[in-house]
């Protein structure tokens, strides 16, 4: 007897990686934040080496340009969304800042000086709870109220360069780089102490993440093998591999949740393309 198929049966497909909007300028090293449709990437590096003060918001589909950074930094934090976003230490040039600004989708203000100068933290939460972790040589983390800062708890290794995702109170920092040694571990965040977290596929530093901490991505950066288009998704135990960037590109950052994220720019290159998952 034949078998039938039954022609409502379908199969309904993953999040994949597709092509977003350019940016007008290509940077890495980057801040960003806010979701899918209503984002932003300010100040970073690009070509010829220099720190730009430029902003670029995106729709879902296009940039705009939106209002200059007062600090023009690299290898910096992100946090928050759109209409309040926080941009906080990084690079001047070879001084490490403490500076923050704050951003109402229009204009950057100052914001609370930190507790220390850093560079290659990650940061992840809201503008008026948000945090910045690891950083150059520290496993420290700050803490923002959307005021001033205070010392967050500390990590259990330092982590350069690394992926954050989630809120204050339950936050995600995953892999960096400590001793010239690449790491896979990830540890989390309950607003006053790390504890471990899954671990992902390979050792990496200089990678984007977004979501939360029982749903996030990370995406990029640079492994043994240099940049890279891995992907993975994670569940608040274990990390999975998930479709790949179409682009190999480290030094990026990413915004929106993890099933509609964005990574953004990044690259020796200096990248002005975006990838979308969704």
């Amino acid at each position: 007897m034949p078998y039938l198929i039954n022609p409502y049966l379908f199969v309904v497909a993953g999040p994949t990686w597709s092509a977003g909007g350019s940016l007008t300028t290509g940077r890495n090293n980057q801040a960003a934040g806010g979701t899918l449709t209503a984002s932003f990437v300010a100040t970073g590096r690009i070509t010829g080496g220099s720190n730009t003060t430029s902003t670029e918001e995106y729709d879902g589909s296009s940039f705009s340009s939106g209002g200059a950074v007062a600090t023009a930094v690299r290898g910096l934090a992100g946090f928050g969304t759109l209409t309040a976003g926080v941009k906080a230490a990084g690079w001047t040039g070879a001084v490490a800042s403490d500076v923050s600004e704050e951003y109402n989708g229009t204009s950057w203000s100052g914001g609370g000086t930190m507790g220390t100068g850093i560079a290659n933290p990650t940061g992840f939460g809201i503008l008026t709870a948000g945090v910045s972790a690891g950083g150059n040589g520290t496993a420290a983390s700050e803490e923002y109220n959307g005021t001033s800062w205070s010392a967050g708890g500390s990590m259990s290794s330092n982590r350069q360069s690394p992926a954050g995702a989630g809120t204050l109170s339950a936050g995600l920092c995953v892999a960096g780089v400590t001793g010239g040694t690449k790491l896979s571990s990830s540890e989390e965040y309950n607003g006053t102490s790390w504890s471990s977290g899954g671990s992902i596929g390979a050792g990496t530093n200089d990678l984007g993440g977004c979501g939360t901490q029982t749903a996030a991505l990370i995406f990029g950066g640079t492994d043994a093998g240099g940049e890279t288009t891995t992907a993975e998704s994670y569940d608040g135990s274990t990390w999975s591999s998930i479709d790949s960037l179409a682009t190999a590109r480290s030094d990026n950052y990413g915004s929106g949740i993890a099933s509609a994220g964005l990574c953004s720019a990044g690259g020796v290159a200096y990248l002005a393309s975006t990838e979308e998952y969704a």
